[in-house]
């Protein structure tokens, strides 16, 4: 009996050993060797959780599920157009935006597919929730339409989101068709005079209305690329537009803002933003500025120094700088204060072999002052005109981090 108690004693710390060495095997290991795995600050196995982009200081802004969040400067390729902006993570996820002039739609693999999104009325921006976790926000597009208002936001794919703002209640649809014209409304509001187009899907667009003042009472109207005209016989209070899509024939406006539209679509540098409906009934000079993308403050990066011109014997002489009774560059003026006391001339660009190509009058930079004198409706013909030595005070934008604007620094006299 006591041998047979030995034995099983033995026996019973031999399992206890083996057992305890399949729980070192099985569970103790393989939480030590992941607790050794150096990843730094972010594992490779962190999720990306939120991701944008800042046009301004050309940056990634990304969030993971570990809390950690990280800015990442932006490798800009400028072989597209619009120049595209990407970055890589460290765990090799690579981000990108197809324009780096804006806060766009970050594109990167492992996004997911699109699962809801909801509207924030007091930044005008979706949130988006993808099915991997990934979460982004975007700025919408506001349409007035008679009563009732919309947010929109076309998304890299082809799809769009659609809210009613006025009608808080219903969810954030989300659609991928813009559908067939149906038809439109006028909308008259104390600076803006516009049309809203409404497509069978729900998608909604503005475009501004060519007021003729020649009716009584006036008119508005708009063509659109398509040739079909939509108009309303009263343009002094909004209302339902009449949409008639027989063909107009081509003639007067139609005919040169055609042309002027196919040129910026193959020539413009900002081509990918031209509006889809541009008025074609505006007058050309009109049509021309309002295809335009724009400098703003909000937008630092757009053009400042598109311009049309209607004698182009006048503008090939001037591109050639022949014209001796001048001052050596090209320029358009802009106010410099709110009062509109005096203007600055802003280069559009310097006349080849003259004086003030030679001292770096570039296209781009602002002239504040002539020999001292401020710039004014009554004295700039004579400023900018005659010949002989000319002092001008040069000023040029400065970006402010600490505030994230531009402003115009002095730059001195030359």
């Amino acid at each position: 009996f006591a041998a047979f108690t030995n034995i099983s004693s033995h026996i019973n710390h031999f399992i206890m050993k083996k057992s305890i060495l399949y729980f070192f095997i099985f569970f103790l290991l393989p939480y030590l060797f992941s607790s050794c795995k150096d990843d730094g600050p972010l594992g490779l196995d962190d999720k990306i959780n939120t991701a944008s982009f800042d046009p301004v200081n050309k940056t990634f802004i990304v969030t993971y599920s570990n809390g950690e969040e990280e800015i990442l400067e932006a490798i800009l390729n400028t072989s597209y157009s619009p120049t595209r902006a990407t970055v890589t993570l460290k765990n090799g996820t690579q981000l990108s935006v197809n324009d780096a002039s804006e806060a766009g739609e970050i594109i990167f693999s492992g996004k997911g597919n699109y699962q809801s999104a909801t509207y924030d009325p007091n930044t005008s921006s979706f949130t988006i929730i993808y099915d991997s976790g990934f979460k982004e926000v975007l700025k919408a597009i506001l349409i007035d339409d008679l009563d009732e208002s919309f947010a929109i936001r076309d998304l890299a794919d082809g799809s769009f989101l659609l809210f009613n703002i006025s009608n808080p209640t219903e969810s954030v649809q989300r659609f991928t068709r813009k559908g067939v014209l149906v038809s439109a409304s006028y909308n008259n509001q104390e600076n803006n005079k516009f049309f809203t187009l409404r497509y069978d899907s729900g998608y909604r667009v503005s475009v501004e209305a060519f007021i003729d003042n020649s009716t009584n009472p006036v008119s508005a109207y708009i063509t659109l690329i398509d040739g079909t005209f939509i108009y309303i016989d009263d343009a002094t209070k909004s209302g339902e537009a009449v949409v008639d899509t027989t063909i107009q024939p081509v003639s007067g406006n139609n005919y040169v803002n055609e042309w002027i539209y196919e040129n910026m679509l193959v020539y413009y540098l900002w081509n990918y933003k031209l509006p889809e409906n541009p008025n074609f009934s505006l007058y050309p000079d009109d049509f021309f500025y309002s295809l335009l993308n724009k400098y703003s403050i909000s937008n630092p990066e757009g053009d400042r120094f598109s311009w049309i011109q209607e004698d182009y014997v006048e503008l090939l002489n001037d591109l050639s700088g022949v014209s001796s009774d001048e001052i050596g560059f090209e320029y358009i003026f802009a106010w410099a204060d709110q009062a509109k006391t005096h203007y600055y001339a802003l280069v559009l660009y310097p006349k080849q072999g003259t004086d003030a190509e030679a001292k770096g009058i570039d296209r781009g930079r602002f002239i504040t002052k002539i020999d001292g004198q401020n710039i004014t409706p009554q004295n700039y013909e004579t400023l900018f005109g005659g010949t002989g030595t000319k002092k001008l005070s040069m000023a040029d934008w400065s970006y402010n981090p600490a505030e994230s604007t531009y402003y115009l620094q002095d730059s001195g006299d030359v």
